[in-house]
């Protein structure tokens, strides 16, 4: 917000108190240039510029400081007037990037390859746990590190069939806690329960998994995870250089 305001003419010498930063004139300058610089062109207007998440947490951040600064009433409510403009409309539909993507599986061949990865997965899994002998005759020595990796990618995939999570609520799940495996008993296969605290809204959603998913992600807890580096610890998918947190999203 600051920066805005030196770009829209603002003397930087001036910039001394907080409260600044929520007065009317300053403030509108600060977000009409950031609106130049971060808002997406209006379809119908190209001159004009629409609001992006970049704006809104501008806005939103001035709203805050209103608060923290304990704004009277009436120009908080100005200031929350004027900041509201910043807000783009609230998403009703899927982007088109993403439906795009999901279009691509009304395709049987591509549905049936998403399906059928978590078992391709796997078993290149326990190939390179075994070790192999290519066609040439040339022998592989067994990389159990490895192995560990493509099976959590295996067990991840499988459990995002069956559980829409974020891929932060995918990464702290943890053994006792959010996953909870059940031993077979008799002819009957195990299960893996399911059951998560959404990050965002709080909303609890839970599965279990009977039958190839339940056996495909059991089989990377008990074969394939301690395998892997800290598997004494209780995230499902353990960090590769701490104990104290699970692997990170991007990974």
């Amino acid at each position: 917000l600051l920066w805005g305001m030196v770009e829209a003419g603002r003397a930087p010498e001036t910039l001394i108190r907080l409260s600044t930063l929520v007065e009317r004139e300053p403030l509108a300058a600060s977000l009409r240039w950031h609106l130049d610089r971060l808002g997406t062109p209006d379809p119908k207007k190209p001159t004009r510029r629409l609001p992006t998440g970049g704006t809104a947490l501008l806005a939103g951040t001035a709203i805050s400081l209103a608060a923290f600064l304990r704004l009277d009433r009436e120009p908080r409510a100005a200031l929350r007037r004027m900041c509201q403009r910043m807000r783009p409309p609230r998403q009703t539909e899927i982007r088109t990037g993403l439906s795009d993507l999901l279009s691509t599986l009304d395709r049987p061949e591509v549905e049936a390859r998403l399906l059928h990865l978590p078992g391709l997965l796997i078993r290149e899994a326990r190939r390179l746990r075994e070790g192999w002998t290519d066609r040439q005759g040339a022998d592989h020595p067994p990389k159990p590190a490895d192995a560990c990796w493509r099976a959590a990618t295996a067990a991840a995939i499988e459990i995002l069939l069956h559980l829409p999570l974020r891929v932060s609520d995918l990464a702290r799940l943890r053994l006792g806690h959010e996953v909870t495996l059940v031993p077979a008993r008799g002819r009957a296969p195990a299960e893996v329960r399911l059951r998560v605290e959404a990050s965002k809204n709080r909303r609890i959603v839970e599965t279990v998994l009977r039958g190839a998913p339940a056996i495909l992600v059991a089989e990377y807890i008990t074969a394939f995870r301690p395998l892997g580096p800290h598997p004494a610890t209780a995230w499902m998918f353990p960090n590769r250089d701490r104990a104290d947190g699970p692997r990170a999203t991007h990974a």
